[in-house]
């Protein structure tokens, strides 16, 4: 009888190590992957913000600013740091944006540079 009580015991306690162990680890790693997908995602949005711009004939900065003021609002609500600076170069009629953005949370910090680089043809 008392080994069977100690087996039970001691299984009831492995099955709550376990149990802890899933649960602290999955938050942390979700983050990870949340983190990364809206840095992707973030400078997909800037680049197709700036392609918009051009197709529809508006001012890119004014669309640019808009849209990083919309996005810090968001990234601030879930506790994450945007920085997003641009540049804009014109010459004739070849548009070159060069655009650094960098996210970060507690723990993390994903930095890039990108140049969107477009030709407007009239």
């Amino acid at each position: 009888m008392k080994g069977q009580i100690f087996l039970l015991t001691s299984l009831f306690f492995v099955v709550i190590l376990i149990l802890i162990s899933i649960t602290t680890r999955l938050p942390f790693e979700k983050e990870t992957t949340n983190l990364h997908d809206m840095f992707s995602n973030l400078k997909s949005e800037l680049t197709k913000t700036v392609d918009l711009s051009l197709l529809n004939n508006q001012n890119i900065a004014n669309n640019l600013d808009s849209f990083i003021l919309f996005t810090k609002e968001i990234n601030k609500r879930r506790n994450i740091e945007e920085n997003t600076t641009y540049s804009i170069e014109n010459n004739g009629n070849v548009y070159t944006v060069y655009i650094n953005v960098s996210l970060a949370s507690e723990n993390q910090l994903i930095k890039d540079s990108f140049i969107v680089d477009r030709t407007v043809y009239v």
